[in-house]
């Protein structure tokens, strides 16, 4: 087995590189941690993989990573390294072909929707994230056309991003310079995500010229779009079924087999997740919006009569006569069933004047009590920054101010009282909120950092009482996230965790000695929330981050393993181990990743291991090979530094592989990383990430 030094790369992405779209358009937000394209980007970029005219993988024989294998793993043989290379992309890039394309089956997994409910999320096959990259690139002037057509969205792709990197590597302390993070591929217009859209001038002035403001979507846009559609949208439909062999060969009707090949030639839904989907879905939804602007009566002008505003699918609609409503809403239930898409009733909602939204109401409201918190931190801030002399007696009167206000406030009890008063729902209001209470955590942190630069003696006092705080804060953090756990408010939480342990790690605060109080507390309310978790079906991806950030409080905080097993639901409800679960990839992957190679942890490593093989063993060669979960599972396992080389042979067998496997097993750990990051690890710079590509 090769141990080498992971070999450094300088591949940031190029503004105008096609293949940037496998880092800001082909994956879904809602992914752990530890999973990221970065390095099948750089394999892409580095061997200039592409398909020739028959669809065949070509690269590049003498790219750099090449040159690396011919010299440091096969001593110098060409032969070997070609044949390895070959082996590995065919794994990577195989799939069925017919006249449709690539037919590949995509890894779905489930993550919470509603509290009974879940949304099935997509990642579609590497090979097939090649052919999106390849029309997106080829048609991204067409693609922008089409999607400018609509006088109501104000959520679609403009043009192509000229300013790819939105960070950049060395904003983040990391020794990987694989850390870059992109935009998406267009940019678009006009407002990025919905609340810019609420709290601009735009929504404001309709707010003033109008009565009324009648909210609704569509009943489940994505799982009910045809892809046929898009030949319908783009052309006409009774044209295209007249000449519906012609039309597979055009714009539209490429993009509508690509969709059904990466859905496993499914017609009907298209997949939940990745950018590339909506422009799919705005390209229909574009032309319904044009239809009903030109079908209605021309006593009806729009931005007169009437305001109205589509993002992605929810659409706003202002007016002042009720029969102007009735004649908009009817012309979209007319337009949206010729495409086999419906208004979703039971979500619509009328709001008339004053014109306010539950949301609205709850911000305010819910920025008023952060605000009782907020203001003493803010003066004990502006006191440290200042030049002007104290002492440890003033210091503590700032801070009891802070504990006063941080016990008083009642924040749990006010915060459940503003959710009913606003009428609003748990998983709308809780990333808006845990983002405000992440500020002030934040705020207090760089206040503790403070003591420091001015030399402030720290009394028994005043650390007991600063810890308080704290914790405090943290108590609210964590008590409001577990009413309603969703990915995007674990992400938020998972930034906290991580904002504290670099804030306590740092071996010059002075409230380093107190800050095993604070990660036991962390410790124990993420135990709290990870045993919650395994009673709920779809909590699943939650409890993977969360187990990534407790990572990052050391040894001392390592669950026991039985006490892990459960959380994993490894056992059933008899405490015994279940021979019968299953796990997906990602639980699979984080769970290895958690575990590593802790002597304690043996029993689920080997136990996860055994249901990878069995995943693999289960399907057919045919199948594994077009079946995304098993080449991403197959890739980072091959390369996992905790699994043994006996098993990853029995891996590669479940692919046909039966000769030079250790050269395989060489080539790809030499590259060390494929979708899973074992190694080299910076969950800030991880979670910088998501934070730059914010949900739509």
């Amino acid at each position: 087995m090769l141990e080498g030094r992971e070999v450094k790369r300088t591949l940031n992405p190029k503004r105008k590189s096609k293949e940037r779209i496998l880092l800001s358009d082909v994956l879904p937000f809602e992914i752990p941690l530890s999973f990221s394209n970065r390095h099948f980007y750089e394999l892409i970029i580095s061997l200039k993989v592409h398909f020739d005219e028959k669809g065949e993988i070509c690269y590049d024989r003498d790219s750099s990573i090449c040159k690396e294998l011919v010299g440091k793993v096969f001593n110098g043989d060409m032969n070997k390294t070609e044949q390895t290379v070959s082996a590995i992309l065919s794994i990577l890039l195989n799939g069925e072909q017919n006249d449709k394309g690539d037919i590949t089956i995509p890894y779905l997994y489930r993550i919470i929707h509603k509290d009974i409910d879940y949304r099935e999320l997509a990642i579609v096959h590497p090979r097939n994230q090649l052919r999106v990259m390849e029309y997106i690139d080829k048609y991204k002037h067409l693609i922008t056309y089409f999607c400018s057509l609509s006088p109501f969205s104000i959520r679609h792709p403009s043009k192509v991003s000229m300013n790819a990197e939105s960070f950049h590597a060395t904003d983040i302390p990391s020794d990987d310079e694989s850390y870059f993070y992109l935009d998406n591929f267009f940019l678009y217009s006009r407002y990025r995500n919905l609340h810019e859209f609420y709290e601009s001038q735009e929504y404001h002035r309709c707010e003033t010229r109008f009565d009324n403001l009648f909210k609704f979507d569509i009943a489940k846009c994505f799982d009910s779009i045809y892809t046929h559609s898009i030949s319908w949208a783009i052309y006409n439909k009774e044209a295209v079924k007249r000449e519906i062999g012609k039309s597979k060969h055009t714009f539209a009707g490429k993009f509508d087999s690509l969709m059904q090949a990466l859905s496993y030639n499914e017609t009907n839904g298209i997949v939940i997740g990745p950018e590339f989907s909506r422009v799919f879905a705005e390209m229909i939804l574009q032309r319904i919006d044009r239809d009903v602007h030109e079908g209605l009566p021309q006593e009806i002008k729009h931005k007169q009569d009437y305001e109205l505003f589509r993002y992605v699918d929810d659409y706003f609609l202002f007016y002042n006569d009720p029969s102007t409503r009735d004649c908009v809403v009817d012309h979209y239930e007319l337009r949206l069933r010729e495409y086999k898409l419906s208004i979703n009733h039971s979500k619509s909602e009328l709001i008339e004047r004053p014109i306010i939204t539950k949301m609205t109401i709850f911000k305010s409201k819910i920025k008023n009590l952060l605000n009782n918190i907020n203001l003493p931190i803010y003066e004990l801030g502006s006191f440290l920054n200042s030049s002007t002399e104290f002492n440890e007696d003033e210091v503590q009167r700032f801070i009891n101010k802070i504990k006063k206000a941080v016990h008083t406030s009642n924040a749990k009890v006010d915060f459940k009282l503003i959710v009913k008063e606003s009428g609003t729902e748990l998983k709308e209001v809780l990333p808006y909120t845990i983002g405000l209470l992440a500020n002030r955590v934040s705020d207090y942190l760089r206040i503790i950092s403070l003591f420091n630069n001015k030399n402030v003696v720290i009394s028994e006092g005043i650390l007991q009482d600063s810890l308080f705080i704290l914790n405090e804060l943290l108590d609210t953090v964590f008590y409001i996230y577990s009413m309603a756990p969703r990915v995007n408010s674990t992400i938020k939480l998972c930034r906290i965790i991580n904002s504290v342990t670099i804030a306590l790690n740092d071996r010059q605060s002075l409230f380093c000695g107190g800050k095993h109080r604070v990660y036991k507390f962390i410790f124990d309310r993420t135990a709290d929330i990870l045993k919650r978790n395994t009673k709920k079906k779809y909590a699943r991806l939650e409890s993977l981050y969360l187990l990534v950030v407790l990572k990052e409080l050391g040894k001392q905080y390592w669950f026991e393993e039985d006490t892990l097993e459960k959380y994993l639901g490894l056992r059933n409800s008899k405490g015994l181990i279940d021979p019968e679960i299953d796990l997906d990839y990602f639980q699979i992957t984080v769970i290895l990743f958690y575990v590593r190679d802790k002597k304690r942890y043996s029993n689920i490593r080997c136990k996860v291991t055994e249901i990878a093989s069995k995943r693999l063993a289960a399907n057919d060669l045919e199948t594994n090979k077009k079946k995304t979960e098993s080449v991403l599972l197959l890739l980072d396992l091959v390369c996992c530094p905790y699994i043994e080389n006996t098993e990853k042979v029995n891996l590669l067998k479940s692919f046909g592989l039966d000769s030079n496997f250790q050269e395989i097993i060489d080539a790809v750990i030499y590259r060390r990383h494929w979708f899973t990051k074992w190694s080299h690890f910076n969950i800030r710079a991880e979670l910088e990430a998501k934070k730059s590509k914010q949900v739509y």
